[in-house]
């Protein structure tokens, strides 16, 4: 048998049996079982248990997994086996979480006659958060989630010494050789899909199995809002026994409430851009769920201190300033590490690292079905032109020194937009730390200019008339350009406008390109 390395696997189990050297008549053999659990990925399992079927026999028996160790000392099975070297052994592997079933593996093969079997059976669990497991098919990878593709062949080694240190000097494990394992096999391998918890899980009042919590029982010590990251506020328990943070506070955050306000700009509109590729039509929204949305642009600290990464090209500006150079995809896997601070679910599915990361929509969360994710994300265009306005109709929004009107002609210096944000006119070309100018009425800061921001939609080139609720652009066909909004240091004061609109190439980075997240609030 050839040994395969590759980098480690999160949350591994490894399992070895084997039969002695003799299996003549019905002189019980032996079947001995040693196993090991991955010790970087510690207490993922509470015990395992092995079932037999040879026969008319069936033999189970469990054993408790160390949970300091990560090791179970060997156990010995007997059973009676014929003369028939070819006599089938059903082996089924089963690893228990909190009295649940989490992940299972069969393998089937058989006796050989004076030879030690080797049969090596390898369970992969599926996240390392059991309370969140992955789907089907999938497996917890360094990057979450991932694609599952078993072939025994490419399994982690393991220590054949360790495996055998059960067997006594009687039996005959001085004559086990690598070739008497490779003709002996395993010969069918099969990765059933993860169990959910059993319906009456939920609702016991006892935090168990799957549980995130049960009624009034939210852990111990009981999850709070602080203990997840955020700064007040109740947690409560749903119905699935999952938490809800959706009260709970962040000061980094505004609280904006559901309404309808009309999208885009009046033909009449002073410096409205006429360019059709960037078309303003008017049209009635309503958005009838609240969220959440940063208050300043994702700064160059708080991005280094998530994802240990300084991509911004304007890096001397310091860590107060906005995070720039970072493509859509790089957006999106920020608000995913944000999401997983607080133990929320992941609106975004992210491959790669750094400039590398692709990220697409969840599977969950697909098309209007993001307004729905509980976890962190990029607005929608109508949620970031929604928060920009902050109840004005004015070509910029209000603060308190600026009315929000602006006048013709444009190529004017006018008061109000150095109220409010940083322009080609007021920057010197240069991005400016956050919070320098005046927030909007919701107490939102740099909504115009400094940097441009990416949206969560694919770029429409124009969004019609048509009245729309919770409306987001999504992927038809040959999809190349996400939208950003806001305007930037480098860009006129026109481009600071509410219904200014732009489109870019989601896998392109840029000096005067950033964001902010926003969370729906359940």
């Amino acid at each position: 048998m050839t040994i395969h390395k590759r980098a480690a696997l999160p949350a591994l189990a490894m399992f070895c049996l084997g039969s002695l050297a003799s299996c003549e008549g019905d002189k019980p053999t032996q079947l001995v079982l040693s196993i090991a659990t991955d010790l970087l990925v510690p207490n993922q399992l509470d015990s395992v248990a092995v079932h037999i079927d040879h026969l008319e026999t069936s033999i189970e028996k469990s054993y408790a997994l160390d949970t300091t160790t990560g090791y179970a000392l060997p156990g010995t099975l007997a059973i009676s086996a014929g003369a028939d070297p070819n006599e089938k052994v059903l082996i089924t592997v089963k690893g228990i979480k909190g009295g649940h079933e989490v992940v299972s593996r069969q393998a089937r093969t058989h006796f050989i006659k004076d030879r030690l079997l080797l049969l090596r059976i390898t369970l992969l669990i599926r996240c390392k958060d059991l309370t969140s497991p992955c789907a089907s098919e999938q497996t917890c990878g360094e990057h979450g989630c991932q694609s599952i593709d078993v072939d025994p062949a490419t399994l982690p080694d393991y220590n054949e010494k360790e495996a055998l240190e059960g067997l006594d000097a009687g039996s005959g494990a001085g004559d086990f050789t690598l070739a008497d394992a490779q003709e002996g096999g395993p010969t069918e391998a099969t990765i059933r899909d993860l169990p959910q918890p059993d319906s009456n899980t939920c609702g016991n009042k006892i935090k168990d199995g799957h549980d995130q919590c049960d009624d009034q029982d939210l852990g111990s010590p009981p999850a709070t809002c602080e203990s997840k990251g955020l700064t007040g506020g109740t947690i409560a328990c749903t119905d699935e026994c999952r938490l809800d943070l959706s009260n709970c506070q962040t000061s980094a955050f505004a609280l904006i409430q559901p309404g309808n306000f009309t999208m885009g700009s009046p033909v009449d509109e002073a410096c409205r851009v006429t360019d059709t590729n960037f078309s303003e039509t008017p049209h009635e929204v309503s958005l009838t769920r609240p969220f959440e949305i940063a208050i300043t642009e994702v700064t160059q600290a708080q991005y280094k201190a998530l994802l240990n990464d300084e991509p911004s090209f304007n890096k001397p500006c310091g860590g107060d300033c906005p995070v720039e150079s970072v493509n859509w995809n790089q957006a999106a896997a920020y608000c995913n590490a944000l999401s997983e601070q607080v133990g929320l679910a992941r609106c975004y599915t992210c491959t790669g690292a750094s400039t590398s990361t692709t990220c697409t929509e969840a599977s969950d969360y697909e098309g209007k079905d993001i307004y729905s994710c509980p976890g962190y994300r990029l607005p929608t265009e109508a949620e970031w032109e929604y928060a920009y306005r902050a109840g004005s109709t004015t070509p910029f929004y209000v603060s308190q020194n600026c009315d929000g009107t602006l006048d013709t002609p444009c190529d004017d210096l006018q008061e109000n937009y150095d109220k409010i944000g940083w322009c080609g006119q007021n920057s010197a070309g240069a991005i400016h730390p956050v919070k320098a100018k005046e927030p909007n009425a919701w107490g939102l800061y740099d909504m115009a200019g400094n940097v441009w921001e990416w949206c969560h939609d694919w770029y429409a080139k124009d969004l019609g008339g048509s009245f729309a609720s919770d409306p987001v652009t999504t992927c038809s066909k040959d999809c190349m350009l996400r939208v950003s909004r806001g305007g930037s240091h480098e860009e006129g004061f026109s481009y600071m406008r509410a219904a200014i609109r732009n489109r870019m190439d989601p896998d392109r980075e840029m000096d005067h390109v950033g964001f902010r997240c926003v969370r729906t609030r359940q």
